[in-house]
């Protein structure tokens, strides 16, 4: 057995940086006690090795036809590192948590987080939950958006975005929540 350092590591990293449930404020000014915080983990490379040994086959062979069709090293090794950082999302292992100041994203040890209040719609979709910023419906807003995806805990990740994101909207008419038909 090899020595796991991210698997090690990882778990006593988020230790550290573990909040004590948030409480939200209703309208009239008062405390209300808000759901528990909720902390997962998704790294796909790790959960689904036959896919990741594929996509590295997939990544070199790509690498391997730009070689052989320009016949230029650099271009392969360029194709190579642009196709692996626009699958990063399924190399790197990334931590979300859902409380009442918002969404917490940490990648590389480096904490990203949304406040409820910027995120004006919320779309639940077959494989997560998508939290958008912009007011449009347009496909673009996507792009601009945070995708949580799920990970063997949807019910979970489900009642706690509309927990979070309903308590929002109460005191903002701009938010709206969206769930597609059949969930």
């Amino acid at each position: 057995m090899g020595y796991d350092g991210i698997g090690i590591c990882l778990p006593i990293l988020l230790h550290l940086f573990v909040k004590q449930p948030s409480s939200m404020t209703d309208s009239t000014g008062s405390s209300t006690v808000s759901a528990p915080t909720l902390r997962w983990q998704v790294w796909p490379a790790r959960k689904e090795p036959v896919r990741t040994v594929l996509i590295v086959l997939g990544l070199v062979a790509a690498a391997f036809v730009v070689q052989y069709t320009s016949g230029q090293t650099y271009l392969a090794v360029a194709a190579l590192a642009t196709l692996a950082l626009a699958l990063w999302r399924f190399f790197v292992p990334v931590v979300y948590e859902l409380s009442a100041d918002g969404v917490d994203q940490w990648v590389f040890g480096r904490l990203v987080r949304l406040p409820w209040r910027v995120i004006t719609r919320c779309e639940i979709r077959e494989s997560g939950v998508l939290l958008t910023f912009r007011r449009d419906e347009s496909p673009l807003a996507a792009i601009r958006g945070l995708f949580l995806p799920f990970d063997d805990n949807r019910d979970a990740v489900v009642a706690q975005v509309r927990y979070y994101f309903q308590n929002q909207a109460a005191g903002s008419s701009s938010s709206r929540y969206k769930q597609p038909q059949g969930f």
